[in-house]
């Protein structure tokens, strides 16, 4: 009784927001968008969220990904892996662009973190998505890899440094994980600025 109180009070502040048009919106500074794309990331379904992936060369098999999705509850991590569904692929003349939708298998698995989340158990869930293929790419290609992530259509994409930041309960440890390890193996840039990342095949030699 008490999550459905809490979800059906952030409903009702979103459905106020979005009486607004996505241009009217988007008009206002971060600081009042924020909470409300916030609010709105909790309350949506897991399966209309898109990666778009921008590569310097062809993947291979890019129709054959997947990500794990994953949140911490109670000291444990719950972890799933679902299949991407690969939308669009594109070649401006020097990029590939890949276009991904999660599968409907992701939408059980994110409202068991949503009931935790509006039941106050505080679950931290991790935004941070990362595509995988069969052949998975070298970390030094993994590196010039740039994603997009749009979990919200109204809002459009958004670089993995303007969705942290739009995410305005986006805890310390998320920045601490992305920018302090090397478990984010893609581009980093727009939310931690230059970071070098080492491929541990290469062995110790400098």
């Amino acid at each position: 009784m008490l999550g459905q109180a809490a979800k059906s009070t952030l409903q009702g502040t979103t459905a106020a927001w979005k009486l607004q048009s996505p241009a009217v919106r988007n008009s206002y500074p971060h600081w009042v968008r924020s909470p409300y794309y916030s609010a709105e990331l909790l309350l949506s379904d897991a399966r209309i969220w898109q990666i778009r992936v921008r590569s310097p060369v062809p993947l291979h098999a890019p129709a054959q990904a997947e990500l794990e999705l994953a949140y911490l509850l109670d000291q444990q991590w719950q972890r799933q892996v679902v299949p991407l569904i690969l939308l669009t692929e594109q070649q401006d003349g020097q990029y590939y662009w890949y276009e991904y939708q999660l599968s409907p298998a992701s939408t059980p698995f994110y409202q068991q973190f949503q009931q935790a989340r509006f039941s106050y158990q505080r679950p931290r869930f991790r935004y941070l998505l990362q595509p995988r293929w069969p052949q998975q790419t070298d970390t030094t290609l993994s590196a010039r890899l740039q994603l997009e992530y749009r979990f919200l259509p109204d809002y459009g994409y958004l670089s993995l440094g303007q969705m942290m930041r739009m995410v305005n309960f986006m805890p310390e440890e998320e920045w601490d994980w992305l920018c302090s390890g090397q478990e984010y193996v893609f581009d980093k840039g727009t939310a931690c600025g230059e970071v070098q990342i080492r491929d541990q095949s290469a062995g110790n030699e400098p």
